[in-house]
């Protein structure tokens, strides 16, 4: 899946909204935070945004399984 992810000519996430993806964290209202999220989420391109989707559910899917997997969703998002 990485390799996959390495071989995409564009990033799932395009560069000009990776910065603002990140500040996101910075805000403390989750309403604000959320109608953000959907903000930033409606620049993507179609395929980048169907490849994000399958990719969360995914590794949600692995999350939940973390009992036999070992891959919680914190050591999901260190190597993601």
């Amino acid at each position: 899946l990485k390799l996959y992810i390495r071989s995409l000519k564009e990033p799932i996430i395009a560069s000009s909204l990776y910065d603002e993806f990140i500040k996101l964290d910075t805000l403390k209202k989750k309403a604000q935070k959320f109608d953000r999220y959907v903000f930033l989420l409606d620049q993507l391109s179609g395929p980048a945004f169907d490849s994000l989707g399958y990719l969360c559910r995914f590794l949600q899917t692995i999350a939940r399984f973390d009992f036999k997997t070992k891959m919680t969703a914190f050591n999901l998002a260190v190597i993601f």
